[in-house]
């Protein structure tokens, strides 16, 4: 099964205009069938991570979005569960 992947493209200190670098890239979370359609942004200081979770790749009965959260991009927690139910 996929798992969603942080990849810390991260430097606080650079500029505006500044191109991310991909600096190294690591598992933050393997606790649900399978995880897919991921995105990571950075947002007021901090990031986000958000993917689909489900028993299937593209189908499945359960499918729904998990969003994580890191102040440094190496600690991650779940801080949002979204579904329909």
């Amino acid at each position: 099964d996929e798992m969603p992947l942080s990849a810390n493209l991260l430097s606080r200190n650079r500029t505006e205009g500044d191109k991310p670098m991909l600096i190294s890239v690591s598992r933050v979370w393997d606790y649900s069938g399978h995880n897919a359609f991921t995105d990571l942004i950075e947002y007021q200081g901090a990031f986000l991570l958000t993917f689909r979770e489900s028993n299937e790749h593209a189908g499945g009965d359960n499918g729904a979005i998990r969003i994580l959260k890191s102040d440094d991009g190496k600690n991650w927690k779940s801080v949002a569960f979204l579904t329909l139910h």
